[in-house]
């Protein structure tokens, strides 16, 4: 299954992405758990800065 984006102006077709499969989210859920491991050891300036510095 994909997940089409269509331009509101135009109607065309703007991007296309292939949807994800329950069998997908093992690996994203160990793959996000690693990335929180390493940003909960920054400080707080160093997560604002890659927060887009809000």
């Amino acid at each position: 299954m994909n997940f089409e984006r269509l331009n509101p102006l135009t109607g065309e077709l703007a991007s296309k992405t292939v949807a994800m499969q329950p069998s997908d989210i093992p690996a994203i859920c160990e793959k996000a758990q690693s990335g929180f491991e390493a940003w909960s050891k920054q400080g707080p300036n160093n997560r604002h800065q890659w927060e887009g510095g809000y």
